[in-house]
């Protein structure tokens, strides 16, 4: 989960953390929530909450952003019939509020991919319906 930062540890083979004793008997008398944090317990906390059946990766679609020519292009796959092109906006922030407004979410970082054309690209996934 996002918002819940990075966590690393040494792991056993299955992903359980692993701490050595001077790890623990570092953390004698320091708060709870510290010591829960330090051992990572909201991270295994919000892991034992996904779900347990498989997910399914959505389609994905490529998308490209062509600032020398202010435009969007979502281009579609064989479900959704012809490509989405829209007029770009100034910064990425507002490429991706513009997605999402037209039903897509940015899956990756846009890539710089032709420094004279000012073409960046990315893949974006097609937001399901509420």
């Amino acid at each position: 989960m996002p918002e819940l930062g990075l966590f690393t540890a040494h792991c056993d083979s299955s992903g359980h953390p692993m701490f050595a004793q001077s790890e623990i008997l570092r953390l004698e008398g320091e708060p709870v929530d510290v010591r829960q944090k330090q051992l990572g317990v909201p991270w295994l906390t919000a892991i034992a909450a996904l779900p347990e059946q498989i997910v399914v990766e959505p389609d994905r679609f490529a998308t490209h952003w062509n600032r020398r020519h202010d435009e969007v292009v979502v281009i579609a796959g064989p479900h959704c019939g012809a490509d989405l092109i829209f007029p770009a906006s100034a910064t990425a922030d507002e490429v991706d509020v513009a997605l999402a407004e037209r039903g897509y979410r940015r899956a990756e970082a846009w890539a710089h991919l032709d420094e004279t054309a000012q073409l960046w690209c990315t893949d974006v996934y097609r937001t399901p319906a509420i």
